[in-house]
């Protein structure tokens, strides 16, 4: 699982250095009013124009940077990635439930169980929402459990070291 979730994560830096560095860039360089003159020739105060004229519609265009952060491509790139990690990294645990709800589904008088407290068994009796253990051979030892408590169906392997 953390190699996915690594690998998601990389994925989403890759798609939204490119839309940082552009939104950065824009946010460097303000916007110029029409007809304000900019370096030496600031200086002297020239006359302003009488009529401004209209500003133009559509998408930015040369040196004037959009208005808002909304009007910007990249803003919606990040949030298509941000929504996809969230996508991506649900649907692990989804599978890892239905398998769950599957294994429980299946269990059945003989099967060798092990709960969730390490408490080993051989199942005697299934009921709607719980399972007769019986743990002890020589002492004919019963216990019963809640279906949610079973962890693992099956002879258990052991522990791999990591």
């Amino acid at each position: 699982m953390a190699k996915r979730y690594w690998m998601t994560m990389l994925f989403v830096a890759l798609l939204t250095a490119p839309a940082a560095t552009c939104l950065a860039q824009g946010a460097a360089t303000a916007p110029v009013p029409v007809g304000t003159q900019v370096g030496a020739a600031a200086d002297q105060q020239a006359p302003q124009p009488a009529v401004q004229p209209p500003p133009e519609s559509g998408p930015a265009t040369g040196n004037n940077p959009p208005k808002s952060l909304f009007d910007q491509p990249q803003f919606f790139i990040i949030i298509a990635a941000v929504l996809f990690m969230f996508w991506w990294m649900g649907r692990s645990g989804r599978k890892r439930e239905a398998a769950r709800k599957q294994m429980l589904a299946k269990l059945q008088k003989g099967d060798k169980i092990t709960t969730i407290g390490g408490v080993r068994g051989t199942v005697i009796e299934v009921r709607e929402d719980e399972v007769i253990v019986k743990v002890d051979e020589s002492n004919n030892v019963r216990m019963r459990f809640s279906r949610w408590a079973i962890r693992d169906i099956g002879e258990e392997q052991p522990q791999q070291k990591k």
